[in-house]
């Protein structure tokens, strides 16, 4: 008996990598790695996935970096970007790669970070030259994870017909732990500070 979720997805692979798309433009984490669960379970070509994979994020980047180009032309967030704290500035004009490669791996903060590189006066060269490298890293981090999950749940397949279960379980381990990880390196940060 198949799993209940791929029955019949090989119909559907040419609409699954353009969600694979999308939702790297929306989300991130969660879609990449599904998409490399499913890269191990055969349901899609792990070159594709890999294309799609990084045309989706720097698409997504290169959308959010002019996006905060665009929002800083509103008076209302004009103000707002006033109070931010101009350390954080500072840091992203010291250490754009940093930054920008640093901020793909704390929950929460690359979509903030890609938003304040326009008022850092960060260039776009600067910004691809940070963020190629930084989304292949990325990429390959988060599809090792979802790979290897993939690979544990096979394992499993014996005693849980429904592997699908476990994938979301692992979804759900690995954004909680992310979550964690980014406060724990938060906290480390602006204990530094002090």
């Amino acid at each position: 008996m198949d799993a209940i979720l791929t029955q019949q997805l090989h119909i559907w692979t040419p609409l699954i990598y353009v969600i694979l798309f999308v939702g790297l433009l929306i989300e991130g984490e969660s879609i990449l790695f599904a998409a490399f669960f499913l890269v191990n379970q055969q349901e899609l070509q792990l070159f594709y996935t890999i294309v799609v994979a990084i045309a989706g994020v720097l698409t997504g980047d290169l959308l959010w970096y002019y996006g905060g180009k665009l929002l800083m032309r509103v008076p209302f967030v004009q103000r707002l970007s006033e109070r931010m704290p101009k350390t954080i500035d500072h840091f992203i004009r010291r250490k754009p790669i940093l930054s920008i490669v640093g901020s793909k791996f704390l929950y929460g903060m690359h979509r903030p970070t890609l938003l304040r590189l326009h008022a850092a006066r960060i260039n776009v060269k600067t910004f691809l030259r940070a963020d190629i490298p930084g989304t292949i890293i990325w990429i390959a981090v988060i599809g090792i994870a979802g790979y290897l999950f993939s690979q544990s749940a096979d394992l499993l397949d014996d005693k849980m017909k429904y592997w699908q279960l476990g994938m979301v379980g692992g979804l759900v381990i690995f954004t909680v732990l992310t979550h964690f990880v980014s406060k724990l390196v938060v906290k480390y940060i602006t204990v530094r500070k002090k």
